[in-house]
């Protein structure tokens, strides 16, 4: 058996890099391959690969009688880009087929010399060649303008992070694994939730978004939530960013595994992520942990709900000031609430100062998917959401989806655009979570004032908790979008900013 046999015989390795990589695509009945070394019909004992001096010498070629141009048959093979792969400038000698010592004339590519019987035939076959290779170009020109279409958006994510290329989805958590345990934390729409901990408990959450396909958010989608997480993450209160990653493939099974332990616990309303192909693309955003969301923490008393409404309209503020940010989808769920337990010399103390000013807020702001904010980074100036998902403004129900047609009433009124900087919208998202903090955290309203007792503890929380309480409800009527105008006392609110300024101006803050 000679060695173009032995070769022949040979199954390579499937691999996923490298020169002898077999791209899996198809084009009718010709496959593509990188290395001509691997190619099953290249490897035929009536294939050859020769120079031009055997050339000259074969007068039963076709090539020989018809003598085409090379630079015909060039441009063929320069025009497919795979094809163009197998030139000569890709190390020949590696190949098996390859053992003339003898330079190639012609250094721009490969020339195959199919040897076949005398007359008609030969032409039939030799042009059924040459409309196969066509065929591939054609297709393959139309392959490459659709990867195109993707490769900007998919270049721009990457420029976010420290990354080169996309990563395999199962390799990357692997590579976790050794040094974290990993466990489900949560859901939301779209993405699904862990929590990624240390052996010294330092803890980061990973939020995983799959895009790019219906039913998902779209790839520009994704790049305006990591540019604003990008920008916003620097002002304290705005959730933290770790980095960022883009991966692709089928979910992996040890995140399939949290997932049903989750399942198991708190029935998840997410479909099991286990449907994804091997082309699917997710974007990983790695984010500092924090408490547990507005809707579901404890709060206990009308001092919390002061101090968290304060710590919102302060953050808010700052990225209205700082990056012209609005969130426009502040519900209680994106708000996320740290330990916000009273101790009795934290009252007293408040009573005396008349304070709820806080050095650290307790809350974290998160989920910027329809935020608008001006970044100014090598995508753009601005990044905002135009709202084509209409739907949004006709479900009912709660509070939240009356937040969302005040805003589209007010951009419309006022000859706005969703990418205009219209921070009265954060107000309107204010007004909603007060709502939320008086009728919805099952808080009562304190007892009527009591008679004054010396040294009584029970007395002064009483009055502490009384003042808040009314407080909250003038706030509650102050930035009510809907008051009528004998309410207003000649005081709008078109921004955070502005009821900041109000609340230092009435000794609230």
């Amino acid at each position: 058996m000679n060695e173009l046999d032995i070769n022949k015989n040979k199954k390579a390795p499937l691999k996923t890099y490298g020169k002898s990589r077999y791209f899996g695509d198809t084009f009718e009945k010709f496959k593509v391959w990188n290395d001509i070394g691997k190619s099953p019909d290249l490897k035929k004992k009536y294939n050859k690969c020769t120079n031009i001096h055997e050339k000259e010498k074969d007068n039963t070629s076709f090539f020989s009688r018809i003598r085409p141009s090379q630079e015909y048959f060039g441009s063929l093979v320069k025009d497919a880009s795979f094809l163009y792969k197998i030139s000569v400038k890709q190390n020949y000698d590696k190949s098996p087929l390859i053992k003339s010592k003898e330079p190639f004339q012609c250094q721009e590519n490969i020339m195959l010399d199919t040897f076949s019987s005398n007359g008609r035939e030969d032409l039939e076959n030799e042009e059924s060649i040459i409309e196969s290779l066509q065929e591939n170009i054609d297709l393959n020109k139309d392959f490459m303008k659709k990867k195109v279409k993707e490769s900007p958006i998919i270049e721009s994510l990457l420029s976010f992070t420290t990354q080169k290329e996309v990563y395999e989805f199962s390799s990357y958590i692997s590579s976790l694994l050794p040094k974290y345990s990993i466990s489900k934390l949560g859901e939301a729409s779209y993405s699904e939730v862990y929590l990624m901990k240390t052996e010294n408990c330092d803890e980061t959450v990973l939020k995983i978004i799959p895009f790019g396909k219906d039913g998902q958010l779209s790839s520009q989608e994704v790049l305006h939530e990591v540019r604003v997480t990008t920008k916003i993450s620097s002002i304290n209160g705005f959730v933290k960013s770790k980095g960022f990653v883009i991966v692709k493939g089928m979910y992996p099974e040890h995140l399939l595994f949290l997932w049903d332990k989750y399942d198991e616990v708190y029935e998840s309303e997410n479909s099991r992520p286990d449907s994804y192909d091997k082309d699917q693309y997710f974007c990983i955003l790695l984010l500092e942990k924090g408490g547990k969301d507005l809707e579901h923490v404890n709060i206990t008393t009308w001092r919390q709900v002061n101090r968290i409404f304060w710590d919102i309209v302060k953050v808010l503020a700052q990225g209205e000031k700082l990056y012209e940010f609005e969130h426009r989808d502040l519900h209680w769920g994106n708000i996320l609430v740290d330990d916000i337990s009273d101790s009795s010399e934290d009252m007293l103390s408040q009573l005396s100062l008349n304070s709820t000013c806080f050095s650290q807020p307790c809350i974290i702001i998160i989920d910027y998917t329809l935020s608008r904010l001006r970044c100014d980074d090598n995508i753009g100036e601005l990044t905002w959401n135009n709202f084509e998902d209409h739907e949004i403004f006709e479900a009912h129900g709660d509070y939240q989806y009356e937040i969302y047609r005040l805003m589209k009433d007010y951009v419309s009124s006022s000859k706005k655009v969703w990418s205009d900087f219209i921070p009265r919208t954060n107000v309107f998202w204010l007004h909603y979570l007060i709502d939320k903090l008086i009728h919805c955290k099952g808080l009562v309203r304190p007892p009527a004032r009591m008679s004054k007792r010396k040294n009584s503890i029970q007395h002064a929380h009483t009055e502490i908790e009384r003042m808040f309480y009314e407080r909250a409800e003038l706030i509650w009527k102050m930035i009510n979008p809907k008051k009528k105008g004998s309410e207003k006392k000649s005081i709008e609110f078109n921004s955070s900013e502005d009821v900041l300024s109000w609340g230092l101006r009435e000794g609230l803050i």
